[in-house]
């Protein structure tokens, strides 16, 4: 079966019951190994493979019309954006306000 890896974006394949598997082995190794790459061409390297990967799938079901979001994965989103993780920031506000009009509009 084909996932997306958490980290970086990359699709990567794994067993239907090897649900425990969230990264793909380039980021799996890079955790085990450095947490994060204080080199920062590495750290580039990382981000630019996740942003090209996340770009390109979400291109491709915008074309062919299987883009979607649902109550799960705006619940994810409002996680990583609530103002509290990000020290009360006014983007970080407006987003999560963004997101709380979506979620009535996936939920409702």
């Amino acid at each position: 079966m084909i996932v997306t890896c958490t980290d970086c974006g990359a699709d990567f394949c794994r067993e239907p019951a090897e649900t425990w598997k969230k990264r793909c082995l380039d980021c799996w190794k890079l955790s085990r190994a450095f947490h994060k790459p204080d080199d920062p061409q590495t750290a580039e390297k990382w981000y630019r493979k996740g942003f090209e990967a996340g770009r390109d799938a979400a291109l491709s079901e915008v074309r062919d019309g299987s883009a979607t979001i649902d109550a799960e994965r705006v619940r994810q989103l409002l996680q990583l954006a609530h103002p509290d993780k990000h020290g009360g920031s006014a983007l970080a506000t407006s987003v999560t306000a963004w997101l709380l009009e979506i979620r009535k509009k996936v939920t409702a």
